[in-house]
């Protein structure tokens, strides 16, 4: 995308999000109306054609997608792109609905969006639908439009081209967080400068070589360089699981309450709808944990259940990890190291070191 469009696309983005009408009563058609397509139209693509963008065709199976959008032939030049009423949860239930019908019309990538929240997903990856989920952006998040902008291009699309700016997306957004976790060492230990921070990191086995050579590359070098399908990358320049993942989901079970968590590249958490708490608090906890349930309920956040336990009915998002542990467990919880991954890592693993937004 050239400058200029590049600036066009994040003019449209800033316009969504200050807009007086982006609210969370937008009906469905309404995200499409005031969101998508204009979205759709600053990366390029011909919003008036319906050989480009189709709404909603149904497909010999029966399958009605919201709109499929092709730039050619071949299951890399295009996607399915499902669409939900602003405030929806995005969930793997609403996931697997877009990726079925992609498989329906041999599409390899699928868009799912509320307008403020989008995901993009492979419709070739195995295991469950939510496994299949490669990226997560949110609308006036730091850095979401520059990753949206390339991700979202009409050009990667039609060259078929996607993969290639999914993996310079998920490179830059790991040489964030290893910014981050650096910069936080250095304000730890009180280091003049990052490349003393680097060098004790590096001593302390705290900095892998490949984290520390993105570090050595300015952020539109990160993204110019030539990288190959995500298949092909080499052992040593891949990312790992863990950041391709971003957001990890992370679990939390104590005292009859279950959290379940989405933490994203900043280190912040995310409450997932479902998720439950305990029936009471300990002693010394009871009023602050009865304030934080009452201003919950008020908000439409959670519902109180027979027997006293709460049920988040929406995600809410928090800065630090331990007072959505707390919540859950009605107790003084420790949460960056009680938050933990299906192989078993903690918060605190993948952010050693407390990162600005955590204080």
């Amino acid at each position: 995308m050239s400058p200029l469009s590049f600036s066009a696309f994040g003019d449209v983005v800033n316009g969504i999000t200050r807009a007086l009408w982006n609210t969370s009563n937008l009906s469905e058609a309404a995200v499409r109306q005031a969101m998508v397509l204009p979205l759709l139209q600053a990366a390029g693509f011909d919003i008036f054609s319906p050989l480009e963008v189709q709404p909603e065709e149904t497909n010999a199976a029966g399958n009605r997608p919201d709109l499929i959008v092709r730039c050619g032939d071949g299951p890399e030049r295009g996607f399915v792109l499902e669409i939900k009423r602003r405030g929806v949860t995005l969930d793997e239930g609403t996931l697997g609905q877009a990726l079925s019908y992609a498989g329906h019309i041999g599409l390899r990538w699928v868009w799912l969006t509320n307008g403020q929240v989008w995901i993009l997903a492979d419709e070739k990856l195995a295991g469950p639908y939510k496994e299949r989920e490669v990226l997560r952006l949110e609308l006036g998040k730091p850095h979401a439009t520059e990753d949206f902008a390339l991700l979202l291009e009409r050009t990667n699309w039609a060259e078929g081209k996607t993969d290639h700016a999914l993996e310079r997306v998920l490179k830059e957004r790991l040489r964030r967080v290893v910014e981050k976790k650096v910069e936080a060492f250095k304000t730890q230990k009180g280091l003049p400068t990052l490349e003393l921070a680097i060098e004790w990191m590096r001593d302390k086995n705290l900095l892998t070589e490949v984290e520390e050579k993105l570090l050595t590359l300015e952020p539109e070098l990160v993204q110019a360089t030539p990288i190959p399908p995500l298949a092909q990358v080499a052992p040593d320049t891949t990312l790992s699981s863990e950041v391709y993942k971003f957001p990890l989901e992370m679990t939390f079970s104590a005292r009859g309450g279950k959290g379940i968590a989405l933490v994203f590249e900043d280190g912040m958490i995310e409450i997932q709808a479902g998720s439950t708490t305990t029936a009471q608090a300990v002693a010394n906890y009871q009023t602050m944990w009865g304030n934080w349930m009452a201003k919950l309920e008020s908000e439409g956040i959670v519902e109180r259940l027979e027997g006293g336990q709460y049920a988040f009915l929406k995600p809410i998002r928090y800065e630090r990890p331990s007072r959505p542990a707390e919540i859950i467990a009605g107790r003084s919880v420790n949460g960056r190291i009680s938050w933990k991954n299906a192989e078993g890592q903690t918060h605190k693993e993948f952010f050693p070191y407390v990162t600005p937004n955590m204080g």
